[in-house]
């Protein structure tokens, strides 16, 4: 399904539910509800909430998908989390043990995910907040905007969409500017047997994170969830096999959620997925395929 098609199927479903939702006296723009163990602190007109409202999840394919290969001990770098909707399910299935590191360089969103970290004071000492940009340099200039708003068709008629990603752009402002590789270079040991992740979705920005993490590639060798987005580079498609072969290239291979081996090649991912519609794959070194797989199928 495209994004689009998404947001305006979850605007449908708010104006159906919207009768029950007023005699439950629940707040549109402030609903605090616990959903398969985890508060939130949601906004009823964003499409994600929405999501997290009526299911307890956002993106039930991907999050069963990670929930079935994450381990206690290990440890997770959710780049673009907003208001965490996976950082705070990355931190229940990686325990106490396991650290997770949220990146996000908005303002609004990021005031929203340590809301929700302040309701589950259980993950305080799991989870790591970066109010960051991460770029191809630490001195990298950061955009003044980007999306990280998805609000109902309904609510957003004086605002402008993003027409790649049908969000809405918010600020930037105050986030610190560094790069993949800088922050990685500083992370402690990990547990025996546990593995480094690392979730992408960063809405077109993803040929500048992997261009800063060349180290981080050929050290640390995390395994990757990725957003394939090809909608976001329409306009330059060469940026999108830049940062899908730069991962490529250094001896991954890719899986569906459902951890079938797909084609590793970045005009294969491109293909695959319509343009304005997105899909989300796993990029697994090839020393770390048979742990990924006996993980997946335990």
């Amino acid at each position: 399904m495209k994004t689009m098609h998404r947001i305006l199927f979850a605007d449908s479903l708010f104006w159906l539910s919207r009768p029950i939702l007023k005699l439950m006296d629940i707040r549109f723009e402030r609903a605090v509800v616990r959903r398969k163990g985890i508060r939130w602190c949601l906004d009823l007109r964003e499409s994600i909430d929405l999501s997290l409202f009526f299911t307890g999840t956002f993106e039930p394919d991907v999050t069963l998908s990670y929930q079935k290969i994450l381990r206690p001990g290990d440890r997770v770098l959710d780049i673009g989390a907003n208001f965490g909707a996976h950082t705070l399910r990355f931190a229940q299935a990686v325990g106490p043990t396991g650290h997770v590191v949220a990146f996000e360089p908005t303002r609004y969103a990021l005031d929203r995910l340590r809301q929700n970290l302040a309701l589950n004071p259980e993950f305080s000492s799991q989870v790591e907040v970066q109010f960051s940009f991460l770029g191809r340099t630490p001195s990298a200039e950061i955009p003044k905007a980007v999306s990280s708003s998805f609000r109902l068709a309904s609510f957003s008629e004086s605002e402008e969409r993003n027409p790649k990603d049908f969000g809405f752009a918010k600020s930037t402002e105050g986030a610190a500017s560094t790069t993949l590789d800088l922050f990685t270079a500083g992370l402690p040991g990990r547990p025996e047997n546990a593995m480094d992740f690392v979730k992408l979705d960063v809405d077109g920005n993803e040929t500048e994170v992997i261009a800063g993490a060349s180290s981080t590639l050929k050290s640390l060798r995390p395994v990757f969830l990725v957003e394939i987005a090809p909608g976001h580079f329409e306009d330059q498609p060469e940026r999108f096999h830049s940062w899908v072969s730069g991962i490529l290239s250094q001896g991954y291979r890719v899986y569906d959620l459902k951890f079938q081996s797909l084609t590793a090649e970045s005009i294969a991912l491109w293909k695959g997925t319509p343009l304005g519609a997105y899909s989300n794959v796993w990029m697994v070194p090839e020393e770390k395929i048979w742990s990924f797989t006996e993980r997946a199928r335990s």
